[in-house]
């Protein structure tokens, strides 16, 4: 009777793991100015609605369709462009803009389709300038 009990368990055991399904495996990349980047240093990103991921960064706003960067910087006397390369943050939301904000505390709404920026006026009694907050982690081993 022992066997017999012992041969059950075995087999409920050994059809379970044939049930168990195999973990999932993630593929990560890094990405450097020597992938296209212009700078190392992100502030933020967003995911578009489109699927496109928009970085802030320091040296530009990029914009990376799952292979190449494309950088948008500041033009002098174009104000079509961003007024500054040093993008502190951008958010998406749900009418599809791309908000921007820049170091100089300036804020915008940049189309992702024509690549036009404009600025956005914002009139607080409170507040004379625009702050963003930074995220700073530790570095973990081997950073």
């Amino acid at each position: 009777m022992g066997k017999h009990i012992l041969f059950l368990i075995f087999i409920i055991l050994f059809a379970c793991s044939l049930l168990a399904q195999q973990g999932k495996q993630y593929v990560f990349s890094r990405y450097n100015t020597g992938n296209g980047l212009a700078s190392n240093y992100v502030n933020n990103l967003v995911q578009d609605q489109q699927g496109f991921i928009w970085l802030a960064t320091i040296n530009g706003l990029h914009k990376y369709d799952g292979h190449k960067f494309t950088t948008f910087k500041h033009e002098t006397n174009n104000p079509a462009t961003v007024p500054s390369d040093n993008i502190a943050e951008v958010y998406g939301d749900a009418r599809n803009n791309l908000w921007v904000s820049t170091a100089d505390n300036k804020v915008g709404i940049f189309n992702t389709h024509t690549f036009i920026y404009k600025e956005i006026s914002i009139k607080s009694d409170a507040i004379s300038t625009i702050y963003t907050v930074k995220r700073f982690s530790k570095p973990g081993p081997g950073s």
